[in-house]
This record gives C-alpha cells, sequence and structure tokens, in this order.
C-alpha cells in the first residue's frame, strides 16, 4: 500500500531531486561534488557539498559514468564483477 513513496516522499523533503537526467561526469573533493549531466538535450551542471547518485550496477560496471578522481579499485571491484544483464 502507497509503495516505496510512502517512505522515500518524507526523506527527500527539501531535497533537490533530479530524475530524468543522465549523468556524465562526477567530480569530487573532500569539501564539494560537481555532477555533469543531460536533461532535456541540454547540458547541465549542479555543484554541491554532497550528492547522491543512483544508477543500475551495470552502468558502473561499463564505466558508462566518469568519475574524477576515479573511486579505488577497492569500492569499484564489486561492480566490474555485477553479471551481465545481456545474453
Amino acid at each position: 500500500m502507497g509503495g516505496y513513496n510512502q517512505i522515500l516522499a518524507p526523506l527527500a523533503k527539501g531535497l533537490s531531486i533530479q530524475r530524468e537526467t543522465v549523468v556524465k561526469r562526477v567530480e569530487y573533493s573532500t569539501t564539494s561534488v560537481t555532477v555533469s549531466a543531460e536533461r532535456q538535450g541540454r547540458t547541465v551542471r549542479y555543484t554541491a557539498r554532497t550528492a547522491v547518485v543512483a544508477l543500475p550496477v551495470t552502468a558502473l560496471a561499463a564505466d558508462a559514468i566518469a568519475f574524477s578522481p576515479r573511486p579505488p579499485k577497492v569500492k569499484t571491484e564489486v561492480f566490474t564483477s555485477a553479471p551481465s544483464q545481456s545474453r
């Protein structure tokens, strides 16, 4: 009843949520993060202290998004071992 929205909507209150936005690059440091993306055919950039980027594991495994700096191998090796959905 109500699905995940009843849980997520209160958690997201006051946050800037960008849907239907294709992330191309994530640049991060200890003080900020900049996300470069495409939304409705236009390039957009978002800069903040922190960010949550939700995407399929297969996209991470395929290096579909550029990270700068690249995350440490210990954090990414699980993605490269993820089973492919294409058969």
